[in-house]
């Protein structure tokens, strides 16, 4: 059992956690949501060795848990699947996942041939078909969060948290990981899950908790609740509707895809494209659905003009004008704009400012 006990932690000028105590019991999947800021993450830094002045007292399996850092949660058995991926992109995935604690033979050298077996027993379970071997820069954001979820598990861990871990897969790709995680529970392994997709929680949490500006609102088995509810203790007020329908008047075209298709380089990993068309009017929202891997990520910056203008074939026009793309700051020009899946990789300058950006 995981007992919280009045923790509260400080930052300047900030109280991010404020007198939260709630308990996880042994081999439960608890939900714990709450709105950005609300103190989650946080709360999970403690849990992981990653925050360790703070006021209060956490107990598990009963006894006081004081770690001094994040190799001493996994010591004591916890790991964390992050939403901010933690894997080193020029590193191979077996290499990733066993940083640090690698294999080794009587010799003390490396033994890689062990270290890939046990990686590929890992991916296999979640249905990740990958050569243990493959770089992670070659893989898409859905695949590594695969690995980050492969790495935690490989830590044998008796608490598990799991944070957004579902932001970047498919829906065929979620259902694996649920059921993969309803066997972990058969098995006494106890998780705490956050998430901002409620659909989710409600089908695979037993209990939820809820916290807002640093404080803890509740905790609820999850049969209890309805969304509508876990809405109001998010946000201390009831809403008739998250998403309330806005009178749209759907307008002219702006934007006509005929025919659009894409062919990688030789070697490349993407997703050729064959034959798509579509319509964009003024005023309107157009899903694109698919899988991972179906040619989502490709079809969209195929029209950002992000592959040689050689490589694309069909035809884009913009507002009545047939366009023909060399590079990102025509679209622009054009006035598309992408924002693209890997946002801390492709979209930002991190290491400059939010005006600069």
């Amino acid at each position: 059992m995981l007992e919280i006990k009045a923790v509260s932690k400080r930052f300047p000028g900030v109280r991010a956690l404020d007198n939260v105590s709630f308990t996880v019991r042994d081999g439960e999947i608890h939900a714990l949501v709450g709105e950005n800021g609300a103190g989650k993450s946080t709360l999970m830094r403690i849990l992981s060795g990653v925050y360790t002045d703070y006021d209060g007292e956490v107990r598990w399996e009963d006894r006081p848990l004081s770690l001094t850092s994040p190799r001493d949660a996994q010591d004591h058995g916890i790991a964390i699947i992050h939403q901010e991926l933690n894997l080193i992109p020029e590193l191979t995935i077996a290499e990733n996942i066993f940083l640090g604690r690698e294999p080794r033979t009587r010799w003390g050298t490396i033994d890689r041939q062990r270290m890939a077996s046990q990686t590929r027993a890992l991916l296999n379970r979640l249905n990740l078909h990958e050569s243990p071997n493959r770089p992670i820069a070659a893989l898409r954001i859905g695949e590594r969060q695969l690995v980050e979820v492969a790495k935690a598990l490989s830590l044998d861990a008796r608490l598990l948290i799991l944070d957004e871990p579902t932001s970047a897969l498919s829906e065929a790709e979620i259902t694996h990981l649920f059921a993969f995680m309803s066997g972990l529970k058969a098995h006494g392994v106890t998780m705490i899950y956050i998430s901002h997709k409620f659909d989710e929680i409600f089908r695979i949490a037993d209990q939820v908790t809820v916290l807002r500006d640093g404080a803890f609102v509740g905790s609820e088995a999850i049969g209890d609740v309805d969304q509508r509810k876990l809405i109001a203790m998010m946000v201390g007020r009831p809403l008739s509707d998250l998403f309330p329908k806005t009178p749209t008047e759907v307008g002219d075209e702006v934007m006509r895809v005929e025919h659009l298709s894409f062919t990688p380089a030789p070697g490349e990993q993407r997703r050729s494209l064959d034959d798509i068309s579509f319509t964009v009017r003024k005023g309107e929202i157009v899903g694109v659905a698919g899988l991972m891997g179906s040619g989502r990520t490709e079809l969209l910056e195929t029209i950002f003009g992000v592959y040689p203008r050689r490589r694309v074939g069909g035809r884009i026009v913009v507002r009545g004008t047939s366009r023909r793309f060399g590079g990102p700051r025509d679209a622009l020009a054009a006035g598309i704009a992408l924002v693209t899946e890997d946002r801390k990789n492709l979209s930002l300058i991190t290491k400059l400012s939010v005006g600069t950006n």
